[in-house]
């Protein structure tokens, strides 16, 4: 009981412990994860001993696992083991990874806010800093206001107190002036009378001299008058023979500048008239010029006329040339298009005459089909070379399936053949028609078919 009641030793093996297989050589995660994330390696270890063999599991006594297949199974084990405990650690990770990013998108936001209160706090702050300062303003404003009004009043009462000192001044020098000035008149009418005397005698003694400068003078000016008298005597005697001189001077000088005028007269008529000739020989010259070149722009001008008049009768030719071979176009093609539907209907006819007839012989005066569309046996496409799944050939269709008449015993089909084709088209009679049937062929080809110089209208 007791070798029972104990509890087996389980058997050493090399399989490691999973919670050591997930964190070996890699970093252990970090520690603000859950604590839930630290407990679950404990957990899943749990599993390989659960999913181990009932033999693994048994007491001591008994039988080890072969090295064959136990062993393999044994390393698989631990593998997925492994396999699971790293996807687990990853899982783990990214889970740590995203509760990380969101306590720092959370921290992001608290400081955000953070950041925003401060501003708002900021704010006020400046907002009322700003009301004070504005206050006391305010109240500089009316402390100088009222210094400014006392200030005022000091400088009034002191400019009333200095006007009142400078009136009583004014009235002390007023009486001082009077004083003076009446003290000045008295010197003034004594210095008058004895000017007025000294200005009589130096009057009389001024009289006296000059009675006698007056006599002196006339002496001197008659000496004066007798030697002026004489020398202008000789100056006119000088003058008359200068006169006579510059009289003869002066005509011999006229003289020659009459000589000199008339030369130069001479000289300014004879140039006159070369100017004159020339300038008629230049305007006659320059008429025939003009002359000349109003012929000639005459001339281009008709020229120019003509040509124009030219060109608009050979654009009108080639319109009219081009419109002509349009319509002849429009025509020859409206013509064959007209042809090849009177030949497809009348193709279309025959071979639904043709159907109908050989619908009637095989149903043998069966109820005729009531059906509208006609099909062709050209319309079945060729099916050979075709194989089944299993690799057989399938035979070839020639003939479309026979109806449920043609599939009745002792009936004979007779082979069908395709209508014969219509007859081909006689040649139109005229050249203009072969062309414009070239044209109308080129038309429905492609442009690689068509030669690089063509032009079509």
């Amino acid at each position: 009981m007791a070798a029972e009641a104990k509890k087996p030793k389980r058997k050493k093996t090399t399989q490691r412990s999973p919670s050591r297989l997930a964190t070996s050589g890699r970093k252990v995660a970090k520690a603000g994860a859950s604590a839930a994330a630290k407990k679950r390696p404990a957990r899943v270890s749990e599993a390989p001993r659960a999913s181990q063999p009932p033999s693994a599991r048994g007491p001591k006594s008994a039988a080890p696992p072969s090295k064959g297949g136990s062993g393999k199974a044994a390393e698989l084990a631990k593998k997925k083991l492994a396999q699971r405990e790293r996807e687990k650690a990853a899982r783990e990770k990214e889970h740590a990874r995203a509760q990380r990013e969101k306590q720092n998108r959370e921290k992001e936001r608290l400081k955000a806010q953070r950041d925003k209160e401060q501003q708002r706090l900021q704010a006020e702050r400046v907002k009322a800093l700003r009301e004070k300062e504005r206050e006391k303003q305010e109240r500089e404003k009316e402390r100088a206001k009222l210094e400014r009004s006392k200030e005022q009043e000091r400088q009034k009462a002191a400019r009333e107190k200095e006007a009142e000192r400078v009136k009583a001044l004014r009235a002390k020098e007023h009486e001082k002036q009077q004083a003076l000035r009446a003290k000045e008149q008295e010197r003034v009418e004594q210095a008058k009378a004895k000017a007025a005397t000294l200005a009589e005698r130096a009057r009389e003694k001024a009289r006296l001299e000059q009675d006698r400068e007056a006599a002196r003078a006339r002496e001197v000016a008659a000496k004066q008058n007798e030697k002026d008298r004489q020398a202008a005597e000789r100056v006119a005697e000088r003058e008359r023979q200068l006169a006579e001189k510059q009289e003869e001077k002066e005509a011999q000088r006229r003289a020659r500048e009459a000589e000199l005028v008339r030369q130069k007269d001479e000289r300014e008529a004879e140039k006159e008239t070369q100017r004159l000739e020339k300038e008629a020989e230049r305007n006659r010259l320059k008429a025939e010029k003009e002359v000349e070149r109003q012929r000639q722009r005459v001339e281009r001008d008709a020229e120019r006329d003509r040509l124009r008049e030219e060109t608009r009768r050979q654009r009108e030719e080639e319109r009219s040339r081009r419109e002509a071979e349009r319509e002849a176009f429009r025509k020859a093609k409206e013509t064959e298009q007209t042809r090849i539907r009177t030949e497809r209907a009348a193709a279309r006819r025959a071979l639904e005459g043709r159907v109908a007839r050989a619908s009637g012989r095989a149903a043998g005066g069966a109820r005729a089909s009531t059906t509208t569309r006609v099909y062709s046996p050209a319309s079945i496409p060729d099916q050979s070379g075709t194989r089944r799944g299993d690799g057989s050939l399938i035979s070839v269709i020639s003939q479309p399936p026979p109806s449920s008449v043609e599939r009745t015993p002792g009936y004979v089909p007779k082979p069908r053949t395709l209508p014969p084709p219509p007859p081909p088209p006689e040649p139109p009679a005229s050249i203009e028609e072969r062309y414009a049937k070239v044209q109308e062929r080129l038309k429905h080809t492609s442009e690689d078919f068509r030669p690089p110089t063509r032009k079509t209208f």
